[in-house]
This record gives C-alpha cells, structure tokens and sequence, in this order.
C-alpha cells in the first residue's frame, strides 16, 4: 500500500531442505479498491533489477574474476561503457571494495567487474550460469512455471552494452522463486535445493512414497564463496 504496487509475492523457504513453506500475493484490485490473492507472481518472469548483483557476484567469485572481497576498485558514480548510454550509480563512488557493491547496490560496480571478464566473449556470462543450472526447471509442478530469460549474446558492441545491463539486471526475466532458489544456495553453503511442494504422498492415510530433497546442482559454489556472499548481503 505505501509503495502503491500493482503486486507483491513472497516466498517462505526452508534452506536445507528446499521446501516452500508459503507463498503469497497480492495484486490491486481497482474494482475492489483494495489488494486481493490473485496471480501466482512467483513462478513469472519479471526484470529483478539489483536482486540479479548477488548472483553475477556469483560468478565473479566462482569464475575467480574476485578472490578479495576487500580489494578496492575504481568504480565512478558514471561509465559509458562501449558507446553506450552512461551507467549510473544513485549510491555511487569514486571507488569502492568489491564487498561494497552488493552493499551500495553499485550498478557501475558490477558492470565493471562483469565486463572486464566477459567482454571478449560476453555469452560466456550466460554460459556460467547455465553451469550454475540457472536455466534448469525447478519443476514445481505449479501452472505457468517459467525459466529464467536471459538472452544469448554474440560478440558486436551491442552484446558487451547488453552484457553490462544483464550483470545488474536489466533487459532480463527472472522469476521470483528462480532467484530464490540460488539464494538460497548461498544460505546453504553452496548446495542448490531444488524448490519443494511435496515432500511425502499418503494412502488412507499412511504415507506411500517420499518425495526426497533433491538438487539442482550438488554444489554450484564453494562453501568459501558462499561465506564471501553471505557477508556482503548481510553488510
């Protein structure tokens, strides 16, 4: 209501296990006047914006573009990086230590830090998240499900410009529990749960079968990087 939303979702997870406690949203109604349980939001893809930086810092650790999260780096408050319309910073600096890209929500920051890497091939961004299984189907078995859209990039100058939006999370579609999942790696030390509705099917009321926790990927960081990640969204 403060915000005047048009919708809202939110999505309750239990780390270890990856079971999906609540989900809930909200959608005004202007008939109503009021906000009312409408569309399940959280299996959509919208553009996340800044929930995209932790992941891209994702990468940045995994692939060892970052090694020290103290490290300082010039950053700039605007960079019009390959021709293209300046990046801005509304909590931008001079220059910053990496940690403090999450924690200012630098726009400049990772798309500095995502370039500098990728700009020779930038649809090699896209491929290391698809290594992370970022595109595999979390197979909720909700209606609707989406995948995260996340376009392939060759090598012109308009693929870096569009590499440099991507890191901070523009001109992408991610849906909310897409995003939670590898969150929730991050809390898990790495391990990617996949998100789970079902965990056991009864007859007569004695249970039948148990659906285990299952993984998306076993380990899509190590348990050094999840920490580093850790520390950084909790700044």
């Amino acid at each position: 209501v403060e915000s005047k939303a048009e919708w809202g979702t939110a999505i309750l997870m239990e780390v270890k296990s990856g079971e999906i406690k609540a989900i809930s949203n909200l959608e005004w109604n202007k008939n109503a006047r009021d906000y009312v349980e409408g569309t399940n939001h959280a299996v959509l893809g919208y553009e996340p914006g800044s929930v995209m930086k932790p992941i891209s810092m994702l990468v940045a650790l995994e692939k060892g573009i970052v090694t020290n999260i103290d490290q300082v780096i010039t950053t700039g408050h605007s960079w019009a990086y390959a021709g293209g319309r300046p990046i801005s910073d509304g909590h931008g600096a001079a220059s910053m230590p990496v940690r403090e890209i999450i924690e200012r929500s630098s726009n400049v920051g990772m798309a500095r830090l995502i370039t500098r890497y990728f700009e020779k091939q930038p649809d090699m961004f896209r491929q290391s998240l698809a290594e992370l299984g970022f595109f595999d189907s979390l197979k909720t078995g909700i209606g609707g499900e989406r995948l995260p859209e996340i376009a392939k990039l060759g090598n012109k100058n308009w693929d870096r410009i569009a590499l440099s939006r991507m890191s901070y999370g523009y001109t992408t579609k991610i849906p909310p529990m897409s995003a939670l999942a590898i969150y929730n790696a991050i809390a898990n030390d790495g391990k990617y749960v996949r998100p789970r509705l079902v965990k056991e099917l009864m007859r007569n009321g004695v249970t039948d079968s148990i659906i285990p926790v299952s993984y998306i990927r076993e380990q899509v960081c190590t348990p050094d990087n999840a920490r580093k990640l850790r520390q950084m969204l909790n700044a």
